[in-house]
């Protein structure tokens, strides 16, 4: 229930290690939780590309794609 206070913390973490692949899906969650679906999906793309296995950013990111299709 604190994502914005969790999406400061991952940014933070993401100005130290830009390459993190955990804090990127972190903060794909987080803001995904604030809402902000279109950046949430950003975040995901960005986690899978630098870990095209995590099978969590996978399924995050194509649900995300599913509920931007079916809002458009």
């Amino acid at each position: 229930g604190r994502n914005e206070e969790a999406i400061e913390a991952f940014d933070k973490a993401l100005e130290v290690e830009p390459d993190h692949a955990g804090a990127w899906y972190g903060r794909g969650l987080a803001l995904s939780g604030s809402g902000r679906n279109k950046e949430a999906l950003s975040a995901f793309n960005k986690a899978l590309e630098l870990n095209p296995i995590n099978e969590y950013a996978l399924s995050q990111r194509n649900e995300l794609v599913k509920q931007l299709e079916d809002n458009d």
